[in-house]
């Protein structure tokens, strides 16, 4: 049911419902997070309050001019380094300009259609940046259709979505790394992939994979695990692959929280880094330095990421123009944990 209505007319609430074809009140509680509503419902509700433009009264950005002059930031779970070193770059940059942060921590894969929509958005946030593997295109469409500003870090917009993104050169940094092991004598590398679907895991297994390639070592789809950027899912991937008794002389980890899994885990089987097995990550966390082994890894601009994709989004925010795409460069940081390695 489409709803007619002159070019001046202000959308309202019961607008939205006739289109839906549901109740004023279940309008509201879709709007508000409030109440149970199915998943069928919300997503009829948002979907309607897509086409029609509409924005809660009492949320609307826009009138008067009004800011809220805060930045909305939704990301997965804040247990690494990697976080705190993050958020302290978008600090670092939107401090100067009078504006807060607003954090969400999502954990599972969340979506507006739920019928639970994002406790951020127009209605608490001037824009926001989106670090997150765990929301789904549909909700970054919504959000983009309203005219919220957002910027994508470390993973890339919906197709067709003019939103700018920050990314790490992934590729590049995984290649150095991995021709570093083979450099060092190490040909039966493992790699451990992050969480299904992440973009950064991808790039850095095409990194892993051109290093192989280009040393004339043949890709063992064997050595390629799982240890989803998380030291203890790293650590039973590694268990696993010795108790099947697969062969490696050194490990490329995916990244550093990783890396410290596979240390748990070579160190329960007996072996010694790096004079059995070399270990490799990707971050340089702050504690890469401190373990024993250091971790030879590759440092990524993190802090960097951070400030950057809060400058793009205040400017975007300002109407000011922006690029589409920002790739920082890395560095490899070759410490103790990687030379030469004996075969298991």
């Amino acid at each position: 049911m489409s709803v007619k209505r002159s070019p001046n007319q202000r959308v309202k609430i019961n607008d939205v419902a006739r289109q839906a074809g549901v109740s004023t009140a279940t309008v509201s509680r879709v709007i508000n997070g409030t109440g149970t509503v199915s998943e069928n419902t919300a997503k009829k509700v948002n979907q309607a309050i897509s086409s029609l433009k509409f924005v809660a009264h009492g949320s609307a950005r826009g009138l008067a001019g009004s800011k809220t002059h805060t930045i909305g930031l939704v990301l997965p779970g804040l247990t690494t380094f990697f976080f705190t070193t993050l958020i302290q770059g978008i600090n670092d940059c939107i401090y100067n300009r009078d504006y807060s942060l607003l954090m969400y921590s999502v954990n599972t894969p969340a979506s507006m259609i739920s019928g639970k929509p994002l406790p951020l958005g127009e209605h608490n946030t001037d824009g926001l940046i989106v670090f997150t593997d765990f929301l789904d295109d549909y909700s970054i469409q919504y959000m983009h259709d309203q005219d919220l500003p957002i910027v994508m870090l470390h993973s890339s917009p919906p197709v067709d979505l003019n939103i700018p993104k920050i990314m790490f050169e992934n590729e590049e940094g995984a290649c150095d790394i991995v021709n570093h092991l083979i450099k060092m004598g190490n040909k039966k590398i493992v790699y451990l992939r992050g969480p299904e679907g992440n973009e950064d895991s991808r790039q850095r297994e095409l990194g892993y994979r051109r290093a192989l390639t280009a040393n004339n070592i043949e890709i063992d789809e064997t050595l390629i695990g799982r240890g989803n950027f998380a030291s203890g899912r790293a650590e039973d991937e590694i268990i696993d692959m010795l108790q099947r008794g697969i062969k490696f002389d050194a490990i490329f980890a995916g990244n550093d929280d990783a890396a410290a899994g596979v240390y748990r885990a070579l160190r329960k089987q007996g072996f010694l880094i790096p004079e059995d097995i070399a270990v490799a990550g990707f971050d340089d966390d702050y504690m890469a330095q401190y373990i024993s082994p250091a971790l030879t890894t590759v440092k990524a601009p993190v802090q960097e990421s951070g400030f950057e994709a809060a400058r793009i989004l205040l400017d975007l925010i300002d109407g000011k123009p922006t690029v589409n795409e920002v790739r920082l460069q890395t560095e490899l940081v070759i410490r103790e944990s990687t030379k030469r390695g004996n075969h298991v």
